[in-house]
């Protein structure tokens, strides 16, 4: 820890935040940062009236004005704070109606609530408590101030998520991998709907690439009928970007016709072809 910090037999600056990276300041420090905050929030809006270059800048100075204003009372509240804890002014030991503060699961109080107990403590000077004496008793539970207690909580939240999203990506991979064995297994006998051999996809009746393995393959796959899930997957769009091709651009067996002979593929989109143009027949 800091050198600077106060090392008193009881002292105020026990809390250390450089096991979070952070430099350890004290809370005269804190007030000096704030004050040092609001002078350049105001010079900043000086220099808006000093700029040369003819702008509009109502909109930027009025909140930019609202900004300090809301700083300099922050940084004041702080700053009597401070005053209330060094001087070890007495607090009142409630807070309003609720239980004593001094008794709560957490006794690290906001800057308003120690100088609201600070203002109430000088009335009630026999039942109060100062900062110093609360802090002290519990010290030994080591206290985190809430603002890092949540920024603590966030980093865990996020590092749940992304194993979760790690998880979940393992789980899909799985899953892909699973689904393109499925795949391959249907594939890889001859289909008796289409006529296609082992290795090749099923193709539709009008020559076209099958989105889908018929249903005489999916019955023939072991893998298919022990994952029903994954095997409805189990389709060229799903496995390896399947798009819609002509029935020309692959080798192999072609879908027999009518009469049950095979027919090149510019035989079959050639009848197709002659099929859609004969007089009195409508396209569909």
């Amino acid at each position: 820890m800091s050198q600077d910090i106060d090392q008193s037999p009881e002292p105020l600056n026990f809390f250390d935040p450089s096991g979070g990276g952070r430099q350890p300041r004290t809370l005269a420090q804190l007030v000096a940062a704030g004050e040092a905050a609001v002078a350049a929030v105001k010079a900043y809006r000086s220099a808006m009236y000093d700029c040369m270059t003819p702008l509009n800048l109502l909109r930027e100075n009025t909140e930019a004005k609202a900004a300090a204003t809301a700083l300099e009372m922050q940084v004041r509240e702080i700053a009597q704070a401070q005053e209330a804890i060094e001087s070890d002014a007495p607090l009142a030991r409630r807070l309003e109606d609720s239980d004593p503060w001094a008794a709560r699961d957490t006794v690290v109080l906001s800057p308003r609530q120690i100088n609201a107990l600070a203002a109430r403590g000088r009335v009630a000077r026999a039942t109060a408590s100062t900062y110093r004496q609360v802090l002290s008793k519990a010290a030994g539970e080591a206290l985190v101030p809430p603002l890092i207690a949540m920024d603590r909580e966030s980093s865990a939240s996020s590092d749940s998520r992304g194993a979760s999203a790690e998880t979940a990506a393992a789980r899909n991979a799985e899953r892909d991998r699973m689904v393109l064995e499925i795949l391959t297994e249907m594939e890889s006998v001859e289909c008796e709907t289409c006529s296609v051999q082992p290795g090749l996809p099923c193709l539709t009746a009008s020559g076209y690439v099958a989105e889908r393995p018929h249903a005489p393959r999916f019955r023939s796959s072991p893998l298919a009928q022990a994952n029903r899930e994954e095997s409805w997957l189990a389709t060229r769009r799903k496995a390896d970007g399947w798009a819609p091709a002509p029935l020309a651009e692959y080798q192999g067996p072609l879908p027999r016709l009518s009469d049950g002979v095979p027919r090149s593929a510019a035989a079959q989109s050639e009848a197709l072809r002659r099929q859609r143009t004969v007089p009195g027949r409508t396209e569909r």
